[in-house]
Order: structure tokens, then C-alpha cells, then sequence
């Protein structure tokens, strides 16, 4: 006030880090009905929160992964550090899941009619669109057989394709033997 100063006080200021906040993939693929699974991670003394937005005010889960199950579209979420100690933020990171289609079923008349023995599964006519393929014993699909497995009688097998890491619905193929008769 006119032209007077007042003293000069000394201010000290702290600067605190922004936490760390470590996205080892800010893009991933998933299968469709399958969990899309966000991951990140911190130092101890931080939280990770996860939101659906950019700006969002309100996050929708904290901890190191989201798991978003039985997911049918492709979607992003944003990963926040806050210390909990200072309440200093990190920047947020987008995370982008993106979703791949469940492939076509291979293709496969079912019954296949068989007339010499000794035939294997990779004798059966099925039309495919990978060769990575898997053959099972069973509908549940977890007896995984090889491609040279003898073909039995009245046995029904399922196959499924994998395409961009994703598996079809399995083809049904019920194997009929018909052997040709010897005549004396």
C-alpha cells in the first residue's frame, strides 16, 4: 500500500512424485463371451482405481486387474494411480480390450460312413478355414485326442478350429462302419 512492502517470508514446497502406474498392454485381444481382464500395477504405497471414462469422476473398481466376464463387444476402461498417503495422481492410462469373433465351426457331414478299418481321424472329411484344429473324444471337449487315432464304430468325435487364438464350437462327426463282406 503505498509503495509498501511487506517482508519477504520464506515458503518451502514439497514436490511429490506422481505415483507410478506401469500398463505393460494398452491394447489386447479377447475372444467374444470370454472375460476381458484390464492389468496394472503399482508400488505398494499406491491404489489403482478403473474407470469408463477419461474424465470420470466415480471409478467402477480399484485393484490391480478389472475382470469384465461374458463380454460380447469390444471396450476400453482407464487406469488411475493415487498414492494414499498424499493423494497425488497419475495420469490415467487407456486400456483398449478388443474383441475377437468366435470362428465358424468346421464343417462335417455327419454320419461319415467308413469302409476300410484302420482309418484314423485324419481320414475324415471335414472342411476347415485354420489348420490349427483340435480333435476330442467328448462333448465337454476335454479329451483331447491325436489325428492318428483309429476310428471306432458307432463313435461320435467333435472338432473345433482355432482362429486368432479363439476356438469354434466343436463339429459332431458320428463314424459308421461298413466293411465290405468276403464272399467263399
Amino acid at each position: 500500500n503505498e509503495n509498501c512492502l511487506t517482508p519477504r517470508v520464506e515458503i518451502e514446497i514439497d514436490v511429490l512424485p506422481a505415483p507410478d502406474l506401469i500398463v505393460d498392454e494398452t491394447e489386447f485381444n479377447f475372444c467374444a463371451g470370454d472375460a476381458a481382464v484390464f492389468i496394472a500395477s503399482t508400488s505398494s504405497e499406491n491404489e489403482i482405481y478403473w474407470y469408463e471414462s477419461q474424465d470420470a469422476e466415480t471409478f467402477v473398481s480399484s485393484g490391480n486387474t478389472l475382470t469384465l466376464n461374458n463380454q460380447e463387444q469390444s471396450i476400453t476402461y482407464w487406469a488411475e494411480a493415487e498414492n494414499d498417503v498424499s493423494g497425488c495422481k497419475s495420469n490415467r492410462i487407456a486400456i483398449t480390450a478388443e474383441i475377437v469373433p468366435i470362428p465358424n465351426s468346421p464343417e462335417a457331414e455327419s454320419p461319415q460312413i467308413i469302409t476300410v478299418e484302420g482309418m484314423t481321424l485324419e481320414d475324415l472329411e471335414v472342411e476347415l478355414e485354420s489348420e490349427d484344429f483340435t480333435w476330442y473324444a467328448d462333448e465337454m471337449l476335454t479329451t483331447v485326442l491325436p489325428n492318428n487315432t483309429i476310428l471306432e464304430d458307432g463313435i461320435t468325435y467333435y472338432i473345433v478350429q482355432t482362429i486368432d487364438g479363439c476356438e469354434s464350437l466343436p463339429a459332431v462327426v458320428l463314424v459308421e462302419m461298413v466293411l465290405g463282406t468276403s464272399q467263399s
